[in-house]
Formats: C-alpha cells, structure tokens, sequence
C-alpha cells in the first residue's frame, strides 16, 4: 500500500481537486468500516477528452484507476 501522506500536490492536482468536488466529481467510501475513499468522476461521452485530461494530472501523480 502507498503512503500519500508525503505526497507533494502541485497546483496542477490541487486545482483539479478542487473543481471535481465543485462541479461533477465526488469522494465514495470504499466500504462501510474503513477510513478510505476515492474520487468519483462521471462525465458524458461528448467530455471524454476532458475525462482523459483529468486522467492525465491524476497519472502524474500515480493516482488514477482505469478508465471505465
């Protein structure tokens, strides 16, 4: 398992961040005990290369799961 506790967020990340959680992203729960999330994304297929943009910041960063 990774510790993202020294994880340096560039501005880049931070920004992203930010505006998923305003506007169409939100953190799920891995499970109903556990302290984990992740970041949910959605967006129409009209926005994939948006999608793939965010991808691209979040791989940077060795953060991404595939897209689905």
């Amino acid at each position: 398992m990774k510790n993202y506790k020294d994880l340096e967020i560039g501005n880049d990340l931070k920004q992203l961040l930010i505006g998923s959680l305003l506007g169409d992203g939100c953190f799920c729960s891995l499970g109903n005990k556990t302290k984990n999330m992740c970041l949910s994304i959605a967006h129409s297929e009209k926005q994939k290369e948006y999608l793939e943009y965010k991808w691209e910041i979040l791989n940077k960063y060795d953060l991404v799961s595939p897209i689905v």
